[in-house]
């Protein structure tokens, strides 16, 4: 995806560098990415107020196992560079600082079985309120300074609520948030958690999801989150070729 101008890039880098810099704390960096890869992707977590501890460990239960699947491996590896680079990040209140695990290449079994260790093991919740927009900013902030050369650059947004924050006006609102998105060519996809709130997949339809291809899935309960995300995964990382077969 290629920006409109040189104003435009400079813009979102700049915007990029500030929000790493003003809501996270510092990242580990497994790996400093450099080269091309078939895809960069933040898997983008719910640690609001929310989510109780049961239901943190069912998601990162669920996105270890997925990425231990061989035919999640296998679709991580079958792109024309071989390789892919993720990015656990954790969200919650926009007020709080946000958490990552920082970039892993994934170019081989034992590569994911590594990152598969890391988000299993990660057991930081935050609380608070659900600020999905200064999510969004932050993982557009994460691939824009990554360090990755590719077209396709995508946030996998899961969660169980909808935006908390548009009286207080937090720093970025989804709208706000949106903006940034589009002019980074990022794709953002919605995992939908629906167990509180029938309508949220209709929400992350039509506020959340965003860019060419993106698309929602859902479910109504923790118990299903393994399963949604290991098929969104294959969805995401598969080549767009393959996906097009």
């Amino acid at each position: 995806m290629i920006f409109q101008n040189a104003k435009a890039r400079t813009t979102v880098k700049f915007l990029a560098a500030f929000l790493l810099a003003f809501i996270s704390t510092a990242p580990t960096r497994a790996a400093e990415l450099s080269g091309a890869y078939d895809l960069t992707l933040v898997l983008a977590v719910d640690c609001s107020g929310s989510v109780s501890g049961d239901e943190f460990r069912l998601q990162t239960g669920g996105i270890a196992a997925a990425l231990r699947d061989p035919e999640i491996i296998a679709a991580a590896l079958s792109g024309p560079q071989g390789r892919i680079a993720v990015n656990l990040m954790l969200w919650g209140d926009p007020d709080y600082q946000k958490f990552s695990t920082g970039w892993f290449e994934i170019n081989s079994p034992q590569a994911a079985e590594s990152f598969a260790n890391r988000v299993q093991q990660y057991d930081l919740r935050m609380g608070g309120g659900t600020g999905l927009g200064i999510a969004v900013a932050y993982g557009v902030s994460l691939l824009e300074t990554s360090g990755a050369i590719t077209d396709r650059k995508v946030i996998d947004v899961s969660g169980d609520g909808v935006e908390s924050y548009e009286i207080r006006q937090p720093k970025f609102l989804l709208k706000d948030a949106q903006r940034l998105r589009a002019a980074a060519g990022v794709v953002v996809n919605g995992l939908a958690i629906s167990n509180e709130d029938p309508a949220l997949e209709s929400y992350y339809r039509e506020k959340v999801a965003a860019g060419p291809g993106s698309f929602v899935m859902s479910v109504s309960r923790y118990e299903d989150f393994a399963e949604a995300m290991r098929n969104k995964l294959l969805r995401e990382i598969r080549p767009l070729s393959a996906a097009l077969e």
